[in-house]
């Protein structure tokens, strides 16, 4: 194989993989592979490539293809940039919505229409605009790890059209309702502080992984600096979404009474809400719990999630600014808090027209 050295390596899916030291047209080094079913296959294309490069070819993998990048945007590039939790949702588009139709092209091969198809297709299938985005989000994020490392010559996903995408309102609960769910919870439940502290404006996440040492008794605050989401079917503890979700809350006298009396059985970081094992709780565990007691007051069904959206539309209807709001709530964005600032409930509604009637009767 000349001067240049390759290595080959068994992966857990079986396959071989050969790695090299490409270099591209700009005189680039950057190390790229090869796969193989067998040893001796992925060994071949190893010493084919090398041959090239040790003629003084070129070596920028013209041949290579969408799901041998992708296997290698995971391994190597996808990590060093994008939170685990987002790579997971990246592998699920991949492997169930791009690969299938787009993994054996050659990566120069890919043109636009053919991922515009792709997403024509997928929304004739599912009908969901959110699927598409995504679709796009995630091979754009592969494509522009190619297109840096100059082994195409553009993003091709960027100008791919998607269906409209419409933000539907979230249903939530009026006060009195929530109430009748706290106090179902709190007969039933184990999980009734978490509930009660997501009805505070925390996420799910950030709920689940509220630890001791993070609440501060004497001065009635809560710090939120980490969450627990799930990854690959368990619990994994993690940072929080945002910079902007980083913040100090104060407690009522009554939620620091309820998580005084929580009792701790951590094996992870002192975690205030775990399982009888003391493991991080798996979100999706919470979720059906949360429907069980929905059930059975017989309310309304809403999201879990719409816990989080209730605090900032009871907070809208005390008055409360939205910078404060954002804050709260750990938005990064001014605009995102405003989503959810425009809730208003029914009786609201009425008031204000009401009101309306009251002024225009005046003329």
């Amino acid at each position: 194989m000349g001067k240049r050295k390759g290595s080959i390596s068994h992966r857990k899916d079986g396959r071989y993989m050969g790695r090299y030291t490409a270099i591209l047209p700009n005189g680039i080094k950057t190390v790229q592979a090869v796969y193989g079913k067998t040893r001796a296959e992925a060994d071949k294309k190893l010493r084919d490539i090398i041959v090239e490069a040790d003629r003084g070819k070129t070596v920028s993998r013209d041949g290579q293809t969408l799901e041998e990048f992708v296997e290698y945007w995971l391994e190597n590039i996808a990590p060093l940039k994008i939170k685990v939790t987002t790579i997971s949702r990246y592998k699920d588009t991949l492997r169930l919505h791009i690969l299938p139709s787009l993994g054996q092209k050659r990566l120069l091969s890919i043109e636009p229409m053919l991922v515009q198809r792709l997403i024509i297709e997928k929304y004739k299938k599912t009908k969901s605009a959110k699927c598409c985005v995504n679709i796009k989000n995630t091979l754009s994020s592969v494509l522009k790890s190619a297109l840096q490392l100059q082994l195409i010559y553009y993003n091709l996903a960027v100008g791919v059209s998607l269906p409209k995408y419409t933000v539907k309102e979230k249903k939530i609960w009026t006060k009195e309702q929530l109430n009748t769910f706290l106090q179902e919870a709190e007969k039933s439940s184990t999980y009734y502080p978490i509930y009660k502290l997501m009805s505070y404006g925390l996420r799910r996440g950030e709920a689940l992984g509220v630890r001791r040492q993070d609440i501060d008794f004497n001065e009635g605050t809560l710090l939120l600096e980490q969450q627990v989401v799930a990854l690959d079917g368990k619990p994994y503890i993690c940072g929080l979404k945002t910079a902007g979700s980083r913040r100090t809350l104060p407690l009522s006298k009554d939620v620091l009474d309820i998580l005084k009396n929580v009792k701790i059985v951590s094996n992870n970081d002192d975690l205030i809400f775990t399982t009888s094992h003391g493991t991080p709780i798996l979100p999706r565990n919470l979720y059906r719990d949360f429907e069980r007691v929905v059930k059975v007051v017989a309310l309304p069904h809403i999201s879990l999630h719409a816990l989080r959206h209730m605090a900032a539309t009871f907070l809208k209807d005390a008055k409360v600014d939205p910078k404060t709001v954002q804050s709260i709530l750990g938005h990064a964005s001014i605009t995102t808090t405003l989503q959810f600032y425009q809730h208003s409930n029914l009786d609201n509604k009425r008031e204000a027209f009401t009101a309306y009637d009251t002024l225009i009767g005046q003329f």
